[in-house]
C-alpha cells in the first residue's frame, strides 16, 4: 500500500530493484549481488566518475535558476539509471527476465528523454539553452542508440 502512493517513477525504480534483487539472490550471483548492493549505496558522483572517466563525470551547466540546476541534477541521475538499466538488461539478453528488464528499461530511457526535452521548453534563454544542448546532447544521443540496441537485441 505504500508503494502506491509514491510517484509512478520512484515506484518503477523500487520494483525494478526489489525484481533484481530477487532475481540475483536466486540465481546465486553472490559477486553480481555485491555490485548491486555497491552500486545502491554508491554517491551519484562516483557513479557518473565511473560511467565517464575521461570526461570527469556528467556535464554540469551552471546556471543561476535554482530550477534549472534541480532539473539537470534530475537528469543526471536519470540519465545513470536508464544506462544502468539498458545494460542490466543486456546482461539478461537470453534469459527468461529480458522481457521484464528492457521494459522497465525502456520506460526509464522514454522518461529520461521526456525530461530532457522539458528542460529545453523550461529554459527562456537562448544561450542556456543551446548550452544545455551542447553539454547533454551527445549523451542524450548515446542513450538513444543504446535504446535502439536494447530492442533490437529484443527482435532476435
Amino acid at each position: 500500500k505504500r508503494l502506491s502512493s509514491l510517484p509512478k517513477l520512484q515506484h518503477t525504480m523500487i520494483t525494478s530493484a526489489s525484481a533484481k534483487l530477487t532475481r540475483i539472490l536466486n540465481r546465486g550471483h553472490g559477486v553480481r549481488m555485491r555490485t548491486f548492493f555497491q552500486s545502491a549505496v554508491t554517491s551519484r558522483s562516483s557513479i557518473s566518475q565511473r560511467i565517464f572517466p575521461v570526461s570527469g563525470g556528467l556535464p554540469r551547466v551552471n546556471f543561476s535558476s535554482s530550477s534549472i540546476d534541480k532539473m539537470l541534477d534530475e537528469l543526471t541521475d536519470k540519465f545513470t539509471e536508464a544506462r544502468m538499466e539498458i545494460a542490466d538488461a543486456l546482461d539478461s539478453k537470453e534469459t527468461v527476465y529480458f522481457n521484464e528488464d528492457a521494459k522497465i528499461a525502456l520506460e526509464i530511457t522514454e522518461d529520461t528523454l521526456n525530461h530532457f526535452e522539458n528542460i529545453l521548453k523550461t529554459v527562456d534563454d537562448e544561450n542556456k539553452a543551446k548550452e544545455i544542448k551542447t553539454s547533454w546532447g551527445m549523451r542524450i544521443e548515446q542513450l538513444k542508440q543504446e535504446a535502439e540496441l536494447l530492442k533490437d537485441a529484443d527482435d532476435h
